[in-house]
């Protein structure tokens, strides 16, 4: 059993130093990709067009990923991809109009299907059961660290030099970022998938050999995991109608916030969900993932309908800050339940299948998930900002996470009581 020092100094410390790495330049462009696609000549549909092309397009390389990841190893799936998505920065940052966006979106979710499948059992393989939601709000807060002041400096530069000369700036930073943060992973990680567990792997029959082996994957899911599965569906799936509008809607065409408030807003949200993220952690470990978990994703509609009717910079800060607090529940707690009940040796084709149904594992408003699902959701988030109304989108994405809620209850009467998963001798009788 790993003690939580033991797993920081370990392989949880490297990923938690190379993604803080990895952030410090991400989160310069992040927060503004919607901008980018719309100063590029896109129209709202086109920003949802292109992150359902994305999430098409990582369909097929996370079911053959998941397969890698339990066959052939995590490690040289994590760092050799995580290379790709580095060089593929540069398409974004040279980009002359939709089309190098589409291509460079496309690359990038290839890359990014064939590596998470690896890259979340890494994480998941390097967390111990007693504290594991612990481990994974450390995950949770110290790479964004490392991001705190990069929004609100881009905002900045953004209003005085202009949106698409300051991204394309952005991207090249986060190529040079990223490219060392790869190099780290090559150097420092360890592989976590026991050698007894390798085989071997046939080119030809891989596609069908990890078709297959999915298929079984599900046949192994507990009851009280695929109702959690169907939660993270119902949240993911808002998230993809929803998310990619938020900043647009805050800055271009209802609040009117300037690109230097929302950098301001932004780099609270990190601090905040900082400082929140480990004592809520802790409440999970010792009382239960549940405790709250849903109580969190039953106000989360509310916040998002709260952010929808702000006026100003204040009404939205504090509406983020809420919505970050809810979300640092959502990311720990919900990140360990699903770990709780994976078995170890199903977690690379476990966490492929969660990718593919577009099932988010973090139950955090703001992150857009891949998948058929997910670009069906992005497809719909951007027909519904463009020809139904600005608040379409964010009103459904509260309605999707209310039916996650919902679904929440059949869980926890599935589980017996609300604090029944996850050290159960803490729990009240």
């Amino acid at each position: 059993m790993l003690g939580l020092r033991e797993a920081v100094k370990g392989n949880l410390g490297v990923m938690m130093l190379s993604a803080g790495i990895w952030t410090f330049a991400g989160q310069l462009v992040t927060p503004f990709q919607s901008l980018y696609v719309y100063y590029l000549g896109g129209s709202y549909f086109h920003i949802g067009l292109i992150t359902s092309v994305g999430a098409i397009s990582s369909i097929i390389p996370t079911i053959i990923g998941g397969q890698l990841a339990d066959t052939y190893g995590r490690k040289k799936m994590l760092y050799s991809m995580s290379f790709l998505v580095s060089f593929n920065f540069l398409l974004f940052s040279f980009a002359k109009d939709l089309r190098w966006l589409v291509a460079a979106s496309v690359i990038n979710s290839l890359a990014l299907g064939f590596r998470q499948p690896s890259f979340a059992s890494i994480i998941d393989d390097s967390t111990d059961e007693d504290n594991r939601a612990q481990s994974y709000a450390l995950w949770s807060i110290v790479p964004p660290l490392f991001g705190l002041v990069s929004p609100y400096l881009m905002g900045v530069y953004m209003d005085r030099r202009g949106i698409v000369e300051a991204l394309r700036i952005g991207y090249l930073f986060l190529f040079a970022a990223s490219f060392i943060a790869s190099v780290l992973r090559y150097l420092y990680i360890e592989e976590t998938l026991p050698e007894k567990d390798r085989g071997s792997i046939s080119v030809n029959g891989l596609a069908t050999e990890a078709w297959n082996g999915l298929g079984e994957t599900v046949q192994t899911l507990s009851r009280p995991l695929r109702i959690l599965g169907i939660m993270g569906l119902f949240f993911g799936l808002g998230a993809a109608i929803g998310s990619p509008f938020w900043v647009v809607y805050a800055t271009e065409d209802v609040i009117k916030l300037s690109l230097s408030e929302w950098g301001i807003i932004t780099a609270a949200n990190t601090l905040v969900g900082t400082m929140a993220a480990v004592p809520l952690a802790r409440v999970a470990d010792r009382r239960g993932r549940l405790c709250l978990l849903i109580p969190a994703i039953f106000i989360t509609p509310l916040a998002i309908i709260g952010f929808v009717l702000s006026g100003s910079f204040y009404h939205v800060f504090i509406v983020s800050v809420i919505v970050t607090l809810l979300g640092s529940v959502g990311m720990s707690s919900g990140q360990a339940l699903f770990t709780d009940l994976t078995e170890p040796h199903h977690r690379g084709r476990v966490n492929a299948l969660w990718s593919i149904a577009g099932t988010m594992r973090s139950f955090r408003v703001g992150i857009t998930p891949g998948s058929l699902m997910g670009a069906t959701g992005s497809l719909l988030g951007g027909f519904l900002y463009e020809n139904v109304g600005r608040s379409a989108p964010l009103y459904l994405q509260s309605i999707m996470v209310g039916l996650t809620a919902v679904t929440g209850i059949f869980l926890v009467q599935e589980t017996g009581r609300i604090c029944s998963i996850s050290v159960p001798e803490s729990c009240p009788e």
